[in-house]
């Protein structure tokens, strides 16, 4: 989605003011912008999913008894929330080059294109993001977001065999499958039909939830669909395999932030970082990355188990006495919301949660801790 020249112009004036009324604010914006484009490459996952994805290319460039290209495949990538599946899909389509969008002397084309279903799903809403994926915006189609689930849809229909689109990858899909009936029956039919038509059958990557298999399975009833290696679940983080890539990746948070890693200085920092992450990888780069903006906020000089602590707190709003970087008693505490609706809430769209100012169910007080337990000393 192109940006306009109104927000680029707010954007550069909002940059200049504050950079003046604060001139070391952009130092601190440099080392953010470092901070966002760190990532933990976890090579067994994104392999796994290359070999799952070079199975998905091949059948998209089968021809089925010589008669032309047979029906569009589908591959599910399945994951909890903040298990990195967004972050994850990102890599492994970018390893392919042959999926980049491109232009020739014929035009522009996009063989793949990745959208994130809205919430809450309309049939139409969905339409209006593959448009958006497709090229088509106010400035080159004005009043397009105006028209309607017939049009939009009938455009999409034709814009994919105009942008030689191949596959069409949908992130957050528990979306569709919590929509309306009457729109999620909508938008799963017409993407089994583009998978279907004759002149251009789509094949299609889904992300989500794991909880999106049985719909998927069932309302795209299919003999391939059912098959078990078109759903590719994501592993969850195993200390004793991934603790020395945890810590290079701690320090390389800090390094990125200027800051001095004191962490390592704390025996059982690793262990509580993967439990506050709940084994997530994604889940981890986010509260590593917010501990060391917090750093940055409070101008330390260094990266210590406190910033991760207030981390916890800001993603989870929980008091000291459930923080599981401040407690002796974290390997049974239950880091995030065991507010069923808060619960469901996050897991829908953590993204979301992180922005809201929902607040958890009180826990018995326990004993108020200091910023690090006082029974767990610094290694020497």
């Amino acid at each position: 989605m192109t940006t306009s020249n109104a927000v680029r112009r707010s954007l550069a004036r909002l940059a200049d003011l504050t950079e003046q009324e604060d001139p070391a604010f952009a130092e601190y914006r440099r080392k953010v912008d470092r901070l966002r484009t760190l990532h933990l490459p976890m090579r067994r996952r994104e392999e796994a999913l290359q070999t799952r994805m070079k199975a998905l290319i091949a059948h998209v460039l089968s021809e089925d008894d010589g008669s032309g290209r047979g029906e569009g495949n589908y591959l599910t990538i399945l994951g909890p929330s903040g298990a990195g599946k967004t972050r994850l899909c990102e890599r492994v389509f970018a390893t392919f080059e042959g999926l980049r969008a491109f232009e020739d002397e014929e035009g522009s084309c996009r063989p793949l294109i990745s959208v994130r279903a809205p919430r809450p799903c309309g049939s139409r809403e969905f339409a209006i993001i593959l448009l958006h994926a497709l090229g088509i915006s106010q400035d080159n189609y004005p009043g397009f977001a105006d028209m309607n689930r017939v049009t939009a849809w009938s455009m999409v229909r034709r814009l994919l065999a105009e942008c030689g689109t191949l596959i069409i990858h949908i992130d957050e899909f528990q979306h569709v499958a919590a929509a309306e009936p009457e729109d999620a029956a909508e938008v799963v039919d017409t993407l089994k039909n583009v998978s279907q038509q004759t002149d251009n059958p789509i094949s299609l990557v889904f992300s989500g939830l794991p909880e999106i298999r049985g719909f998927i399975a069932g309302r795209f009833a299919n003999t391939q669909i059912t098959r078990r290696d078109r759903f590719f679940e994501i592993p969850r983080l195993d200390l004793e395999r991934d603790r020395e890539k945890l810590t290079e990746f701690v320090a390389e948070i800090a390094a990125a932030a200027g800051l001095e890693n004191r962490t390592v200085r704390y025996p059982e920092f690793l262990d509580r970082l993967v439990h506050a992450s709940t084994n997530q990888l994604g889940r981890l780069g986010i509260v590593a990355t917010l501990a060391a903006n917090e750093a940055l906020l409070l101008r330390d000089d260094v990266l210590d188990p406190g910033h991760f602590a207030e981390a916890v707190r800001l993603l989870t709003l929980c008091p000291d006495e459930s923080n599981v970087f401040l407690v002796s008693d974290w390997p049974e505490m239950s880091v995030w919301p065991d507010d069923e609706v808060a619960h469901r809430f996050v897991a829908e769209d953590e993204d979301a949660f992180y922005d809201s100012d929902r607040t958890r169910r009180k826990r018995p007080r326990r004993k108020k801790a200091t910023r690090f337990p006082a029974n767990e000393v610094p290694a020497e």
